[in-house]
C-alpha cells in the first residue's frame, strides 16, 4: 500500500468547496461549517472554514471530516491528527495531518426496481461440478444485475447462466452473472448477482423497464403523498443533476426546497417527464442528499430554465427526508420571526410545495 499522504495530491483538489465537520470532546452534536481546501502537500492539508456561530476558544477537537461532491460521487476525508492554526470568531484554519481515512461513496449507475408482479428466473451453473440448477423469483433488478430468492443452494463463488422474461416482452433475456452477496431468509436464499455477460439490447431493455417502473411508482406515490411545505433559499445552493443512462452531468442551482421536491435553475437540455439522479448538500448541515428525481414542470427564463423536480425514492430514506423537513421548518421560522425594524413586506416569501403552472402538481 502506498504512503497515505500521497493520496492528498490526486484526490483532494486545492480550492475545492465542501463541508468540514468537527467532532468535539464532551459535545454530543458535531460542528459543521462550509470549508475550502486552501493548501495540500505530502505532509498535510489545510482547510479554511466558516462556521455559522462563534467557535469557542477552548474547543477540543477529537476528529475532523472534510466532504465534497463531484460527478463520480461523494468523497470523505477524516483524521484524528489535527492542528488548529487560527481560531477567530466564526473563522478557523485547520491543518489535517496525513494519517486519515478516505471513503468514496460512488453514485449509483443503474436504477434498481422491484417488479410489479413475481418474475421467475431460471439459473444454470456455468461450471456445474457440484452446483445445482433451479428456478427462483426476482426481488429487484437493474441494468447491472439482479437479486432473487430460491430454495436451491447456491455457492458463494458460483457463476450462473440466468434467463428470464420481462413483463409484456416476447424476448427472453439471457446473461452470465456472478454471485456478489448471499442472505438467508427462512427456508430461502436471497442471492445478489452482477452481470458478467449481457447483450446490449437486453441491457437497454432492462434499463427501459427500470425507468418505466420508477416513473409509474412516482405517479402512484404522487397521488398519495401529503403536501409538504417549501421554503425559498436565502442563498443559492449548488446541485448536480445526472442523466440516467448516459452519465451526463448538469450543474444546477437550487432556488427552493421541500420534503417532496425541489426547484432548480439548470441548462435547457433537461427534458420533462424524464428520470434523473440529483446530488446536493443541505445548507447548514453538511448532509449530502442523493435521490432520483423526475421533472414535473419546466419554466423557461431568459438565461436558463427553472425545473420543478419531484423526489422519487427519498421516502425510502427517512433520515434524508426528515433532514430536509427539519431544514425547511427552521428556515421557515427564521423568515417569519418578527423583527423590531421590519414589517411583513420585508419578509422573504415562502414557497408552497406546488407549481402555480399546474394544479395537478400541488401535492408534490
Amino acid at each position: 500500500m502506498s504512503d497515505p499522504s500521497l493520496l492528498f495530491l490526486p484526490m483532494l483538489p486545492v480550492e475545492k468547496n465542501g463541508w468540514l465537520t468537527l467532532y468535539v470532546e464532551g459535545q454530543e452534536a458535531p460542528m459543521t461549517a462550509q470549508a475550502l481546501v486552501g493548501h495540500v502537500d505530502q505532509d498535510s492539508a489545510v482547510f479554511l472554514a466558516l462556521f455559522p456561530d462563534v467557535v469557542p476558544v477552548d474547543l477540543a477537537v477529537s476528529k475532523a471530516e472534510f466532504r465534497f461532491v463531484d460527478k463520480t460521487g461523494v468523497y470523505t476525508f477524516s483524521s484524528s491528527q489535527l492542528e488548529i492554526e487560527l481560531r477567530e470568531e466564526q473563522r478557523m484554519i485547520l491543518r489535517m495531518l496525513p494519517v486519515f481515512e478516505m471513503v468514496h461513496h460512488q453514485q449509483r449507475e443503474f436504477i434498481r426496481v422491484k417488479p410489479v408482479a413475481p418474475l421467475p428466473v431460471a439459473f444454470v451453473p456455468l461450471f456445474p461440478d457440484g452446483y445445482e440448477s433451479g428456478t427462483g423469483t426476482i426481488i429487484d433488478m437493474s441494468g447491472n444485475g439482479l437479486r432473487f430468492s430460491t430454495t436451491k443452494f447456491i455457492h458463494g463463488e458460483a457463476v450462473l447462466k440466468l434467463s428470464f422474461q420481462l413483463p409484456d416482452s416476447p424476448r427472453k433475456i439471457m446473461g452470465v452473472a456472478k454471485v456478489v452477496r448471499k442472505e438467508f431468509a427462512r427456508l430461502e436464499t436471497v442471492t445478489s448477482m452482477q452481470f458478467l455477460e449481457l447483450d446490449s439490447k437486453d441491457q437497454r431493455s432492462m434499463i427501459a423497464y427500470s425507468v418505466a417502473e420508477q416513473l409509474r411508482k412516482a405517479e402512484n406515490e404522487k397521488k398519495q403523498r401529503r403536501k409538504f411545505m417549501r421554503v425559498n433559499l436565502k442563498e443559492p445552493m449548488q446541485a448536480i443533476i445526472r442523466s440516467v443512462g448516459n452519465d451526463t452531468d448538469y450543474p444546477a442551482i437550487a432556488l427552493n426546497i421541500g420534503g417532496g421536491g425541489i426547484m432548480v435553475q439548470a441548462p435547457a437540455d433537461i427534458e420533462e417527464a424524464m428520470l434523473y439522479f440529483l446530488t446536493f448538500t443541505l445548507p447548514n448541515t453538511g448532509k449530502v442528499i442523493e435521490t432520483y428525481v423526475t421533472v414535473v414542470t419546466r419554466v423557461l427564463t431568459e438565461e436558463a430554465i427553472n425545473l420543478h423536480l419531484e423526489f422519487i425514492d427519498i421516502g425510502e430514506k427517512d433520515q434524508d427526508q426528515e433532514a430536509i423537513i427539519r431544514f425547511v421548518m427552521e428556515a421557515r421560522l427564521e423568515q417569519i420571526e418578527p423583527r423590531a425594524d421590519s414589517s411583513e413586506d420585508d419578509l422573504a416569501p415562502i414557497a408552497s410545495d406546488s407549481s402555480d403552472d399546474d394544479e395537478e402538481d400541488d401535492d408534490q
